[in-house]
C-alpha cells in the first residue's frame, strides 16, 4: 500500500518498477517529511479514490495495514461502531 503511494508521489513513469533516480527521489522525499507531511502522505495513500475523505472501506484497509491479523477486540469494536453519513463520509 505504501509502495503504491510512493510510486504516485514520485509520479513514476512505470507503475511496475522504478529506476535508481526515482528510488533516490522517493526515499529522499519521504525521509525529509516532518510529522504533518507524514500524516498528509498517509491520507494520500489511503484516500484511494482521491475524493478528499476516507471511506469506510478505506478506513478498514488502513487499520488492516497497521494491525494485520492481530487486530484487538477494541479496534474491531471501534471500526464496527464508526458513524458515517449517508454520503459515506
Amino acid at each position: 500500500i505504501f509502495c503504491d503511494g510512493l510510486f504516485d508521489l514520485i509520479e513514476a513513469a512505470d507503475s511496475e518498477s522504478i529506476d535508481f533516480g526515482e528510488f533516490v527521489a522517493a526515499v529522499t522525499t519521504y525521509c525529509f517529511f516532518e510529522i504533518p507531511e507524514v500524516l498528509k502522505f498517509c491520507f494520500f495513500v489511503f484516500d484511494r479514490d482521491k475524493k478528499g475523505f476516507i471511506t469506510q472501506e478505506e478506513m478498514r484497509l488502513f487499520v488492516d495495514a497497521m494491525h494485520g491479523n492481530e487486530m484487538s477486540t477494541n479496534v474491531e469494536f471501534a471500526l464496527d461502531n464508526l458513524k458515517y453519513r449517508k454520503d459515506g463520509k
